[in-house]
């Protein structure tokens, strides 16, 4: 196990996983535990605002829910409608990542993206960059 892994289980991050597909929930899920992090799961934008009544340190939203889009989750975080969790880092996961969509992402107030499937190392390093943003804030 890498002293990377080892900081990031040392912190034990958050995670709510926003997921519609139940073998990709259960792939995304494992990627963030298998890492260190605290993972709940929901699989649609409803779940998900219910969930996010506790705090975490992380959001991962899919870009293709069923009952609404994850940017327009995001939007309706980042305005405060889950009352806590409105400045926690949201992060899409989009197969759809050229630079255009990118931009639409940041613009919503997501804070970062990663492509599909996921990738354990780019997992690796998302969770770097947000607790050294933490750790930065205290």
């Amino acid at each position: 196990m890498s002293a990377l892994t080892n900081f990031i289980r040392e912190f034990k991050p958050a995670v709510l996983l926003v997921e519609d597909d139940e073998l990709t929930k259960k792939v995304e899920a494992y990627t963030f535990q298998e890492l260190g992090c605290d993972v709940d799961t929901a699989n649609s934008a409803e779940t998900a605002l219910v969930a996010l009544t506790k705090p975490y340190d992380l959001i991962i939203l899919d870009v293709g829910l069923p009952d609404q889009s994850g940017v327009r989750l995001a939007e309706d975080i980042r305005r405060g409608r889950t009352k806590q969790n409105y400045s926690t880092p949201i992060v899409v996961v989009s197969s759809y990542t050229q630079d255009s969509d990118r931009e639409r992402y940041l613009m919503a107030g997501v804070d970062d993206v990663l492509p599909k499937p996921m990738n354990p190392e780019s997992v690796k390093k998302l969770l770097l960059r947000i607790i050294e943003k933490q750790d930065s804030h205290h």
